[in-house]
């Protein structure tokens, strides 16, 4: 899948992400339930989650859609990329579904996540992939 890493590299890459955008989703789920005075604004509970090719633009994910999941803080399911997206909606500040995409610098050194789940809130972020396997400190690239 990426050039210069393997099949099983490629995987334990795509198993990384997944879980990183799943654990922002859970944690931003706590942090606005506990949070919120105004209990009609809740974040969304799932993400589409789309691996696209390697990065072309500085801070976007602007490669072609490769994979897709749909991601909730216990379950994920991959989709297949022709399925049509949900209908979204604006609840207060919030989509009634989350945005993300990921991809990957073609040697697997770097992975580029971006999310959003308002018209005003997301996050872009590079995350070195480290020589054990793990995922380094993420560097933001832009916020909304």
């Amino acid at each position: 899948m990426f050039r210069n890493a393997s099949e099983k590299e490629s995987t334990r890459i795509i198993e990384l992400a997944l879980s990183y955008i799943q654990k922002t989703l859970c944690e931003l789920q706590h942090k606005e339930y506990t949070d919120r005075k105004i209990q009609s604004e809740i974040p969304p509970t799932v993400m589409c989650v789309t691996l696209k090719s390697s990065p072309e633009d500085v801070g976007h994910n602007t490669g072609k859609p490769k994979r897709r999941w749909m991601v909730g803080c216990t379950e994920m399911e991959e989709i297949p990329l022709s399925r049509k997206s949900l209908d979204k909606q604006i609840q207060g500040m919030y989509y009634n579904y989350g945005d993300a995409e990921f991809s990957f610098f073609e040697n697997g050194s770097i992975l580029r996540i971006g999310w959003y789940v308002g018209p005003r809130f997301g996050r872009g972020y590079d995350i070195p992939v480290k020589e054990d396997g793990t995922l380094g400190e993420p560097q933001l690239l832009w916020k909304s």
